[in-house]
């Protein structure tokens, strides 16, 4: 009631103004231009198709008759254009005025300065239909009800790309009175009074947008206003409001869109604010609502049949303590990225939740009063959870990586046992001091020796189903004894491995340690060579997963857990000779990882800590490769490049899974079960002396799920 009443005396006001600027004396008609470095002190009057301009360096300055505005029309068609100055300040009134309904489709652009200070002293204003107004310089009013831009004709469009600057009460920055008008702001908005709105519409089917900046700082002061039904109103830019009772977007028609994707900041004001029917509120991916004082909502729907849709943040802070508030049949949408502090309560009525985890994000976990039916999977294959009226959303990015880990794990120890095989089994040249050559004088049969190695990989994935993407890291030691048997050799090996991950964005961060043992052989028929081996390990398991809680705000689950495998290697390899020193070494490898993960329950939070039971899971590595190796010079080493095609499959992806005092539900997995790709690589091995060998590799993989990876040993043989 208060808005109407307010409308209605602006109206009559703006009657009152017509009048006078209709029958005001007029001093110049026609076209017109002002120059550089004139000052004018004429009103200008302009007819149908005419225009007017001021030049950049020229002054319009008008203050008599009273009341008066520096340029008017009534007519089709009008252009105006100021590139210098344009004022009223000390009794006239508006800078640019289409006084009537004639003043259709006006054109009137500021690239310079416009000031007024008269009550419902606008900058630029039309009565008319289909008018334009585009500012890109600075226009500031400091009177009562003087918007800085006005257009009360139907499809007008109202643009600001400058600076909009209003002090009085009741003065918007850009402000509709009629139907079907867009109004867009890139540049920036700055108004002070009561009642004073960044953008504001009264009447239905209007678009507004703001890619710029609002800020409002008196009571009941909305950055963005809209009245009329079936109404858009988006914001991706930066709302500032911090008068009390204001909102960031309000919007009071029925069946309308607001959105905001940009920042909202509002103190002792709510965020966004719906008081019709039939509307959608959006948080988009990247918005943020922040709000502060008692009384305060992130998201208010007070309208029947309210939708909401949150995948941004909204916060409430300091005294606020609602993120969402709504009333008679809601519907709550929560989608991937959603991050709310603060309470929920849907109110009355028959209400709906739906959670949405297509893609991944940090955990989450939601306390809804009055949240009716919870649909925990309206879409994507994320895990959720609940207990009551307490939703948990959980990153199950942990699960799938704890299985790539594994992998990576036994990839590198095979990796390590396999290129200590792949060296070239030429027996060892004895220099001896004799003029005749006996048997068993040119060569030393092969000798028994030890092998240490040190390792390390880097794996980095990209966002995979419900899985964000994450980076791991995974090295250790191996040590082992070989002893050779005529062509073929079997050894013995043991070490110790380190591996940890982090999601890109907050989320999961897990490392383990632990140790393994294991067997390998080689035997070799003719030019082929068959390896196989195994191994045997544990490892211990710290994780953290960050949460947020809407009534807490973050917090961070813990655990602690063990695991087992074993894992089985098998490839064959071929040698070919092509001279000179020239050796290819085309391979087919296959190795099995089992795991096994102990069960555990996290501590830490206040209602968000999960209950995982045991659960096994397998990966399957295959690669296919050649490899080229040139002997050194003397014999003294070898040297070797590699690449080929690799192969992952992660099996058993189902755990059993609950909040620690909920019921547990079985998780089948997200994102793809397996992943190809293909890899380059070198080696080199260098013999220090006929005992010792010091051995170097690095290999570098891409594959699919956006995976990057890069891996490399240092190691040391010494023979007896």
């Amino acid at each position: 009631m208060a808005l109407g009443f307010g409308c209605l005396i602006r109206g009559r006001t703006l009657g009152a103004f017509v009048v006078t600027s209709l029958f005001s004396t007029v001093v110049q008609a026609a076209d017109f231009t002002v120059s550089e470095g004139v000052t004018d002190t004429v009103a200008k009057t302009l007819t149908a198709g005419e225009t007017g301009l001021i030049e950049q360096g020229g002054v319009l300055s008008v203050t008599a008759p009273a009341n008066s505005a520096a340029i008017s029309t009534n007519a089709d068609g009008v252009r105006v254009t100021n590139n210098g100055t344009i004022t009223t300040v000390g009794g006239g009134r508006v800078g640019i005025f289409g006084s009537g309904g004639g003043a259709s489709n006006a054109q009137f652009v500021n690239n310079g300065t416009i000031r007024t200070d008269a009550t419902n002293g606008y900058g630029m204003a039309s009565l008319g239909t289909g008018s334009t107004f585009i500012n890109n310089g600075t226009l500031t009013t400091s009177g009562a009800n003087a918007h800085a831009i006005h257009g009360t004709g139907t499809n007008s469009t109202l643009v600001n790309n400058g600076t909009l600057t209003t002090s009085g009460n009741d003065a918007y920055g850009l402000n509709s009175a009629n139907a079907n008008s867009t109004l867009v702001n890139s540049g920036t908005i700055t108004t002070s009074g009561t009642d004073s709105y960044g953008i504001g519409s009264t009447n239905s089917g209007s678009t507004l947008s703001n890619s710029g900046t609002i800020t409002t700082s008196g009571s009941n002061a909305f950055g963005m206003y809209a009245d009329g039904n079936g109404i858009t109103s988006v914001n991706s830019g930066t709302i500032t409001t911090s008068g009390s009772d204001g909102a960031g977007i309000r919007g009071d028609g029925n069946n309308s869109t607001l959105v905001n994707s940009g920042a909202i900041t509002s103190t002792n004001a709510d965020g966004i604010r719906s008081s019709g029917t039939g509307n959608t509120l959006t948080v988009s991916d990247g918005g943020s609502v922040t709000v502060s004082g008692a009384g305060r909502a992130g998201i208010r729907s007070t309208g029947a049949n309210g939708t909401i849709n949150v995948s941004g943040t909204v916060i409430a802070t300091g005294s606020a303590t609602e993120a969402i508030v709504g009333s008679t049949n809601q519907t709550l949408n929560i989608k991937p990225g959603a991050t709310i502090v603060g309470t929920i309560n849907l109110g009355a009525g028959t209400n709906a939740v739906n959670i949405d985890t297509s893609a991944g994000a940090r955990s989450s976990t939601l306390s809804i009063s009055n949240a009716g039916t919870v649909n925990t999977s309206a879409g994507g294959d994320g895990l959720v959870l609940q207990s009551g009226s307490t939703v948990a959303i959980v990153d199950p990015t942990g699960f799938a990586a704890n299985r790539a880990a594994l992998g990576t794990t036994t990839v590198g120890i095979h990796q390590a046992v396999s290129q200590q095989l792949a060296r070239s089994n030429t027996p060892q040249l004895v220099v001896v001091a004799a003029s005749d050559l006996e048997p068993g004088m040119l060569y030393a049969p092969q000798m028994p020796f030890v092998w240490g190695q040190v390792f390390g990989g880097y794996k980095k994935r990209g966002d995979d189903g419900a899985n964000l993407g994450y980076r791991s890291r995974v090295g250790g030691a191996i040590g082992g004894y070989e002893k050779p048997i005529g062509d073929h050799s079997i050894g013995l090996f043991g070490g110790a491995s380190v591996a940890g991950m982090k999601t890109d964005e907050a989320s999961v961060e897990s490392d383990s340690n632990g140790f393994f043992v294991g067997g390998y052989g080689e035997y070799v028929v003719g030019d082929w060579a068959i390896d196989g081996a195994v191994v045997v390990g544990y490892q211990r398991h710290q994780d953290e997963r960050l949460v947020v809680d809407n009534l807490i705000g973050e917090e961070t689950a813990q655990s602690d857990y063990n695991s087992v495998y074993i894992s089985p290697s098998l490839a064959v390899i071929r040698s070919i000779d092509i001279g000179g020193g020239i050796e290819l070494r085309p391979s087919a490898e296959v190795n099995y990882t089992y795991g096994y993960y102990g069960e555990y329950t996290e501590t830490g939070t206040t209602s968000s800590n999960l209950r995982v039971k045991g659960h096994g899971v397998d990966v399957i590595n295959g690669r296919l490769q050649l490899a080229a190796r040139q002997a050194l010079e003397d014999g003294a080493g070898e040297m070797e490049l590699r690449g080929g095609m690799k192969y992952s499959y992660f099996g058993r992806d189902s755990v059993d899974v609950g909040l620690s005092n909920g019921p547990v539900l079985q998780y089948q997995g997200t994102g793809d079960t397996s992943s190809y790709g293909g890899y380059v690589g070198a080696n080199m091995r260098y013999d220090v002396d006929r005992r010792m060998t010091v051995v170097a590799d690095m290999e570098l993989g891409l594959a699919t799920g956006d995976e990057q990876s890069a891996s490399g040993y240092l190691g040391l043989e010494y023979r007896f």
